[in-house]
C-alpha cells in the first residue's frame, strides 16, 4: 500500500493568513482582485508555495496583498478540513512597505485598508474570518494572553499533544 506524503499544492492544501494591526486596533484587510470573488474584502491570505516556510509565506502574502513588510510574531490559529487542508493564522506586527491604494492594483489585489472591528461595512468574501479578527484583537489587545509561539522551523518525528 502506497503510504500518504504530503506535498504542498499537490496532495496537500497549506493557506497562510496574516492579521496585522495598527495602534488603534485597526485590522490590516485586502480587497480582491481575483474574478471570482472581485472587489470583495478578505485578509491577506493565500497559499504556501513549495520549501516556503509558514513564516516566509504569511510575510510574502501580506506584502503582495497589502504593500504591507511584517515581522510575524505568534501563531494564533491552525485549521483543519478533510485533512488536506490547513490553514495557518499568524499575527504580526508592521515594519514597513507601504498601504497599497487602487491606482497600485494588480493580480493579488486591488487595495488595502485599515478597518475598525466593527467592519460590517465591509462586503466580505466570506464569513469565516470574522472569528480569527476577534481572536487577533484579543491577543493583540492583551499580549500577555498566551506567549508568543512560532513553527518550528525542523521536523519533527512525533507529535505529542497534552490535554490539560
Amino acid at each position: 500500500a502506497d503510504e500518504f506524503r504530503p506535498i504542498t499544492n499537490r496532495t496537500v492544501c497549506y493557506i497562510v493568513c496574516g492579521l496585522v494591526f495598527n495602534d488603534e486596533s485597526e485590522v490590516l484587510m485586502m480587497q480582491e482582485a481575483k474574478s471570482s470573488c472581485y472587489g470583495m474584502w478578505y485578509l491577506p491570505a493565500g497559499r504556501m508555495e513549495r520549501n516556503e516556510s509558514i513564516e516566509e509565506a504569511v510575510v510574502r502574502e501580506v506584502l503582495e496583498e497589502t504593500g504591507i513588510e511584517i515581522q510575524p510574531t505568534s501563531l494564533v490559529s491552525v485549521e483543519v478540513a478533510s485533512g488536506f487542508w490547513y490553514r495557518f493564522t499568524l499575527i504580526g506586527r508592521m515594519t514597513g512597505g507601504k498601504l497599497k491604494t487602487y491606482e497600485h492594483r494588480d493580480k493579488e489585489s486591488l487595495q488595502a485598508k485599515w478597518c475598525s472591528a466593527e467592519t460590517h461595512s465591509l462586503f466580505f468574501r466570506a464569513s469565516d474570518i470574522l472569528p480569527l479578527i476577534d481572536l487577533g484583537l484579543k491577543y493583540h489587545n492583551a499580549p500577555k494572553h498566551h506567549p508568543s509561539i512560532l513553527p518550528a522551523h525542523s521536523p519533527q518525528k512525533k507529535l505529542l499533544i497534552r490535554i490539560v
